[in-house]
């Protein structure tokens, strides 16, 4: 059997024959949007009306609903960095690609303080990604923001201080200890 005939038989929902990067792209170009994909019809105007039923995401914050509910860690008490990773969603393969390279990664619901996060002492900060619209998430935004003061996020390319769009686009930055 092949692969299309395995998600056939046990049920498991698949696409094909599209780019995902592309799709990707898209969302990041026109902003959060609800999408359908069906197996049942492809009739558009039947899925274009199922859509319409299915509310909005914007304004949709859903970070704190699929967050840990208590801090958790992972990986070594000896590893060489100490990572505070705030879960706006995070997967676990994330946290165990951080593990394997040797941090200490300590998982914190959505709404934590930056105070509560910083009483873990971490070499460094990480907001991970998640459901919902983005545009909801001030308290993480707050959090990136005292992050990024407390760390002094500094550019080794451009020799600056990095702005807080620049920083945005970091995943994490480590502090020198």
């Amino acid at each position: 059997g092949d692969i299309v005939s395995y998600f056939a038989e046990n049920g498991i929902p698949a696409i094909f024959g599209i780019d995902t990067r592309e799709v990707v792209r898209y969302i990041r170009n026109k902003g959060v949007m609800n999408a359908i994909i069906s197996s049942e019809t492809t009739d558009i105007e039947e899925l274009s009306n199922m859509l319409k039923s299915v509310p909005s995401m914007e304004g949709l914050e859903l970070a704190s609903v699929v967050s840990t509910k208590e801090a958790y860690q992972r990986g070594s008490v000896d590893a060489s960095f100490r990572v505070a990773l705030l879960d706006l969603g995070v997967k676990k393969s994330i946290v165990d690609c951080l593990v394997q390279r040797d941090c200490l990664v300590k998982v914190f619901p959505a709404r934590t303080s930056f105070e509560e996060m910083m009483e873990f002492e971490p070499d460094g900060f990480m907001l991970s990604n998640g459901p919902g619209d983005p545009a909801t998430l001030n308290y993480a935004v707050i959090l990136s923001l005292n992050s990024s003061m407390a760390l002094g996020i500094w550019s080794a390319t451009s020799k600056k201080a990095l702005s807080f769009s620049e920083s945005m686009f970091l995943t994490m930055a480590f502090s020198n200890r």
